[in-house]
C-alpha cells in the first residue's frame, strides 16, 4: 500500500505540470514507483523542493516515450485519482525548438542548450587557387604578411619592381581588391594587390617592359631565340657581334634571366637576346679600344668632337698620319674612330671609311716584339701568342703572368691540359684561352672559323690575330701550335714565332692549309 507521505509528493509532482502544460519534458524515471493511487487529490502546490526540480527541465529535451502523458484539460478530482503507474507510456506536445539550437544532456540528464551555430566568413574570402605569373608594374605597393594587414619587414613592391613572380592564388576581399599570393625562387613573398601586377600569364617570362634604349654587343657566344620555348635561334651574337642594335623593351623572366626584344637599323626584328650578352648604352654604341696607326685616305668627311660638333673635314687632312686608340660602332651602321696626332693630342672622331692603313707595296705590318717561349714554357705557346697580341692591344703584361692565369682541366677547351712548364704538357683552346685574354683586354673574341679575308680586316685596323696550326716546324710544333699573326702583303702572312723567338713569314696558302688542320683555330681582340 501506497502511504499518505508518497501519495502526496507524486500528486504534487504532477498537477503542476498537468496544468502548465510542462509535462513533455518529465522523464518516466523522475516519476517514482506506485501500486496505486485511491485518495482525492486536492489543489494544492507542490513543495518548494519538487517545485525547483520540475523548474530546471528545459523545455527543448526530447519527450521519451515512457513519459507521463499530458492531458488536454483540467484535471478534475476523479480524473486524479486514476493516475497511471510508470509502466504507463506518457506523451506530451513536441516542443518548438529552433533549428540552429542544438542541445546535449548534462552530468544530471538535464538538456543544455548550446550557442548557435554560425559561419564565418572571413573578409578576404576563401583563396582560388591558380597556378601563373605576373609581372610587378609599380613600386609603391605594400606587400602584406596577412589579412590583419601586417606589413611584410622591409619588404614593398619596390623590391620586386620590374620582376616577374610567380602565383598560386588569390583572394577577393571585401575592401573590392584581389590579392595574388606571390612566390619568388627563394620562397614566398607575401599577399600583393593586383593594382600593382600586369595581367597573370601562363609564361614565366611576364609581361614585356616597354623601354626603348640602345644595347651594345659584348658576347659572340649567345643565341637570339624567336620565342621563349628556346626551341629555335634566329643567329648568333657572333654575327652583331660589337655592333649597337636597338630594345624596343625587355622580359625580366622568372628563373631571373632578363631578355631584351632586339631590331637593327632597318627595323628588322633580330629575336630574344639574353641581357648577359650586351650592355645599355647610346645610339652612338659603346668604346671599343684598341690602338691602330692610321692615315687620311678620303676626303669629304666631317671631323667630330663630341658626335654633334663639327670641327673640320678631312679634305683638310688627307695623307696625314694619326693613332686610333678606340672606336664606336653606331646604330647608323657606322664605325667612328677616335683620332690623336704622335704626339697624344685628340684630333676628334671620323667615320672609318675615311681612314686606311699606311700601306707599302700592298703590305700592312704591325710593329709587335717577338717573345719566345723557351726555356721557360717549353709547352706554352698559346700563353705566348697571346701575350704578344696583348701588348698590341696596350697592355702591359708578362707571359708568366697569362701562363698562371689559365686553369687546368682535361679539356683544352676549358683549361690547359698538363703543364705549360713542363715538355709534357698539351695544349690549350680558344674556348678556355680568350677567357683568359679577356681578364686583360674586355673585347677579346674567339674568332674559330674565320677566313683570311677577315684576319686581314682585323690586322686592318691594327688588331694583331692568334692562330692555332698543326704541320708546322719540328718536333716542338709539328702536331700543335699557336702562332701571332701581325701583317700581310699580297703573296706572304707575317707572324711572330714563340717556339723560336723570332719574326717569320710563309704562304698565305701554306698558312690556310695549317689552319685547316687545327679546326681554324682562332683568337683575337
Amino acid at each position: 500500500m501506497i502511504n499518505k507521505r508518497t501519495s502526496y509528493l507524486v500528486a504534487s509532482a504532477l498537477l503542476p505540470l498537468l496544468g502548465l502544460g510542462l509535462a513533455s519534458n518529465v522523464h518516466a524515471e523522475d516519476v517514482k514507483p506506485a501500486e496505486q493511487v485511491t485518495q482525492v487529490v486536492k489543489k494544492q502546490s507542490a513543495p518548494q523542493s519538487i517545485s525547483q526540480q520540475v523548474e530546471k527541465v528545459q523545455p527543448s529535451k526530447k519527450v521519451q516515450s515512457s513519459e507521463v502523458q499530458t492531458p488536454k484539460a483540467q484535471v478534475s478530482k476523479t480524473q486524479a485519482s486514476k493516475v497511471q503507474s510508470p509502466k504507463a507510456t506518457v506523451q506530451s506536445a513536441k516542443p518548438k525548438v529552433k533549428e540552429q539550437f542544438n542541445t546535449t544532456v548534462n552530468k544530471e540528464n538535464q538538456p543544455v542548450v548550446k550557442a548557435p551555430v554560425k559561419k564565418v566568413v572571413k573578409p578576404q574570402g576563401s583563396k582560388k587557387y591558380l597556378n601563373g605569373y605576373a609581372t610587378v608594374r609599380s613600386d609603391n605597393y605594400t606587400i602584406w604578411k596577412d589579412f590583419n594587414w601586417t606589413k611584410q619587414t622591409a619588404v614593398s613592391s619596390k623590391n620586386y619592381y620590374h620582376d616577374t613572380l610567380k602565383i598560386n592564388g588569390k583572394y577577393n576581399h571585401q575592401n573590392g581588391s584581389t590579392y595574388y599570393s606571390m612566390w619568388g625562387l627563394k620562397g614566398w613573398i607575401g599577399y600583393l594587390n593586383s593594382n600593382a601586377l600586369y595581367a597573370v600569364t601562363n609564361s614565366e617570362q611576364g609581361s614585356k617592359i616597354i623601354d626603348s634604349q640602345y644595347i651594345g654587343i659584348t658576347k659572340n657566344n649567345y643565341d637570339l631565340w624567336s620565342d621563349f620555348n628556346f626551341n629555335h635561334s634566329k643567329g648568333s651574337t657572333k654575327n652583331v657581334y660589337q655592333q649597337t642594335l636597338k630594345s624596343t623593351g625587355f622580359y625580366n623572366s622568372y628563373n631571373g634571366r632578363k631578355y631584351y626584344s632586339v631590331y637593327n637599323n632597318k627595323s628588322k626584328w633580330q629575336g630574344y637576346l639574353n641581357a648577359n650578352a650586351a650592355k645599355e648604352t647610346s645610339s652612338n654604341g659603346y668604346w671599343i679600344s684598341g690602338k691602330q696607326n692610321i692615315q687620311i685616305a678620303k676626303k669629304d668627311y666631317d671631323v667630330y668632337q663630341g658626335f654633334f660638333n663639327k670641327v673640320t673635314n678631312t679634305t683638310n687632312l688627307i695623307n696625314q698620319k694619326y693613332v686610333v686608340k678606340g672606336h664606336y660602332n653606331n646604330f647608323n651602321g657606322y664605325t667612328y674612330v677616335s683620332l690623336y696626332t704622335d704626339k697624344g693630342k685628340w684630333v676628334g672622331y671620323v667615320n672609318s671609311h675615311a681612314v686606311g692603313q699606311p700601306t707599302v707595296n700592298n703590305k700592312v705590318l704591325l710593329n709587335v716584339k717577338p717573345i719566345g717561349q723557351n726555356p721557360e714554357f717549353p709547352t706554352g705557346c698559346e700563353a705566348v701568342a697571346t701575350t704578344m697580341m696583348l701588348h698590341n692591344a696596350g697592355v702591359n703584361v708578362s707571359a708568366s703572368t697569362v701562363v698562371d692565369a689559365m686553369p687546368r682541366s682535361t679539356d683544352g677547351n676549358y683549361g690547359f691540359v698538363g703543364n705549360p712548364r713542363s715538355n709534357t704538357g698539351l695544349w690549350i683552346f680558344p674556348p678556355a684561352m680568350v677567357k683568359v685574354a679577356r681578364k686583360f683586354v674586355k673585347t677579346a673574341v674567339d674568332m674559330t672559323g674565320v677566313t683570311f679575308a677577315q684576319i686581314k680586316n682585323k690586322l686592318n685596323i691594327g688588331h694583331a690575330v692568334v692562330a692555332w696550326i698543326t704541320g708546322f716546324g719540328g718536333s716542338g710544333t709539328k702536331y700543335n701550335h699557336a702562332i701571332t699573326l701581325i701583317g700581310y702583303d699580297l703573296k706572304k702572312v707575317f707572324f711572330n714565332d714563340p717556339w723560336s723567338g723570332k719574326q717569320l713569314s710563309m704562304n698565305i696558302s701554306t698558312l690556310e692549309n695549317y689552319r685547316k688542320r687545327d679546326l681554324y683555330r682562332t683568337i683575337s681582340y
